[in-house]
């Protein structure tokens, strides 16, 4: 599938995070959503992680952005996601 310029800025990736020695911590989807009223400039993404992981992911995110200007927030009380 090629993606254009436009929808590249909005793709979803599969990825991993991993220890300092390389093993696999969490898996998660990252996607830059297309909210209403965003402009370009706007630097959200969503990380799609199992439930059973959301804390421990929160607070490893946390550990090494002490010192960025960003914000992290657990929305799975708003937003689920399914498979089928």
């Amino acid at each position: 599938m090629r993606l254009f310029k436009k929808d590249a800025d909005r793709a979803a990736i599969y990825t991993h995070l991993l220890t300092s020695k390389g093993k696999v911590i969490f898996d998660a989807i990252i996607a830059k959503p297309r909210l209403a009223g965003q402009t370009d400039d706007d630097m959200e993404y969503w990380v799609d992680i199992h439930e059973r992981d959301s804390d421990a992911f929160l607070k490893h995110m946390r550990k090494y952005s002490m010192r960025k200007n960003i914000k992290l927030e657990d929305v799975s009380h708003v937003i689920k996601s399914f498979s089928i």
